[in-house]
């Protein structure tokens, strides 16, 4: 996700490969969770992994090339998207849910993904049996 006045100032298409990222004009200017305390984290780096064909020579080079232009590593997933909508950054690596909240809170942002691909994680939800509102859990 990029915040959309930073992309004109900078004269910059939104990101569409994972080098877009490493683009000079993102010095010091993207967030990103650490993978200390974010699974989200953890799903971003398996997908470079994956993106350089499980290389991880390859993969950890990038992410080396990458740090150059974070500005900080958030501790939560979503932890940067606020601070790209407002500005302070000027792009993220988030999952979906959490960029389209901040678009759909109003933020000047764009949401955009890499064409090499991207990792995905599925949420699990349960419904125990002999719970008294099962119902309720349905809808």
């Amino acid at each position: 996700m990029s915040n959309g006045k930073f992309l004109k100032e900078k004269n910059l298409n939104p990101p569409s490969s994972w080098a877009d990222l490493l683009d000079p004009a993102y010095k010091g200017m993207i967030q990103m969770a650490d993978a200390r305390t974010s699974g989200t984290a953890v799903t971003r780096i398996f997908s470079i992994i994956e993106v350089f064909g499980r290389d991880e020579i390859k993969a950890f080079d990038y992410m080396k090339k990458l740090r150059k232009n974070v500005q900080v590593y958030t501790k939560s997933g979503g932890g940067g998207t606020i601070p790209v909508g407002l500005g302070q950054a000027g792009a993220g690596i988030f999952f979906i849910v959490d960029a389209l909240k901040t678009k759909q809170e109003g933020y000047d942002v764009v949401i955009s993904f890499p064409r090499e691909g991207i990792g995905t994680s599925v949420e699990a939800i349960a419904l125990i049996r002999g719970q008294r509102t099962p119902p309720s859990a349905r809808s």
